[in-house]
């Protein structure tokens, strides 16, 4: 999986606002009121790349970076919760939908978490459309009661894993079932690994 490195797209967000304010000032020479305007908002975008850039790499960039789980792998996880006749499912780390909107679409309810802000509106947007929707929250995966689930999907990240352990020992319910994608656990076994999707049971 390839991951942009946080300072070259900081970097590039910073080049990006002094392009904007260079170019605004070098417009600003010429008199005309439409050539003014465009200084205007050349100045405007490029100050507030500079004003809000933590934000934005924060949150459109790194609220996490985007996992895309094929096809193939989308309905083993379908396939195996269908089996263990799991009816409720929260996707912890949701980007565009795509497993929730296939689980939902057959008849497993499903809610979906997403920090990343550029994500978790597609989601809302694609939601719209569906017949049966997927309730999104906007929000951080450590903030959730993971006791209040039956099965949780996780699509972690390395540096995420003795943190998510800990929670999940803390909160999940016996019982529970929990699936995660490429990266498993050190002290949790999973009960069955197909492919590169880990399935556990508390």
């Amino acid at each position: 999986m390839r991951i942009i490195e946080k300072n070259t797209i900081r970097s590039s967000l910073v080049i990006a606002a002094v392009a904007g304010i260079v170019l605004g000032l070098f417009f600003s020479f010429f008199s005309t009121f439409y050539v003014f305007f465009v200084f205007i908002i050349f100045f405007v975008i490029g100050f507030s790349f500079v004003k809000f850039s933590d934000y934005i790499y924060k949150n459109i960039f790194f609220g996490g970076p985007p996992v895309h789980i094929s096809k193939k792998y989308s309905q083993i996880i379908l396939k195996e919760l269908q089996k263990s006749k799991i009816n409720e499912v929260i996707d912890l780390g949701s980007g565009n939908g795509h497993i929730c909107f296939l689980l939902s679409d057959n008849d497993i309810k499903a809610y979906g978490i997403e920090y990343n802000l550029f994500f978790y509106l597609i989601s809302k947007f694609k939601n719209i459309f569906k017949r049966k929707r997927v309730n999104f929250l906007y929000g951080n995966l450590w903030n959730i009661d993971f006791g209040k689930y039956s099965c949780l999907i996780i699509y972690p990240i390395s540096y995420m894993m003795v943190g998510l352990e800990e929670k999940i020992k803390k909160e999940a319910k016996t019982g529970t079932i929990i699936v995660t994608y490429f990266l498993k656990f050190k002290n949790i076994k999973p009960y069955k690994k197909l492919d590169d999707v880990y399935f556990y049971k508390i």
